[in-house]
């Protein structure tokens, strides 16, 4: 996987947990907070991804446990690092 198609993939997973965070959505004020840290863990992942020169990698989990496609990331299977 390289790192357009990484973005694209958290990007989707952005995407999909954008209700989370409307004004009127009926979550607690607790469940709100843990979507927000996630998302916030995703939009960070291109840069924790680009610093480390060793590192395995796994989707977080949603807090829902909803999240499809655990997948794996090796350092070997990303190019184009930014």
């Amino acid at each position: 996987m390289d790192m357009k198609e990484f973005r694209e993939q958290r990007d989707l997973r952005l995407q999909w947990s954008d209700w989370t965070q409307l004004p009127d959505v009926n979550l607690s004020e607790e469940q709100k907070e843990q979507w927000r840290v996630w998302r916030n863990q995703l939009r960070s992942l291109p840069t924790i991804l680009s610093e480390n020169s060793s590192y395995a990698f796994i989707w977080p989990p949603s807090p829902d446990g909803s999240e499809i496609g655990q997948q794996i990331i090796n350092k070997n299977s990303i190019t184009g690092i930014v």
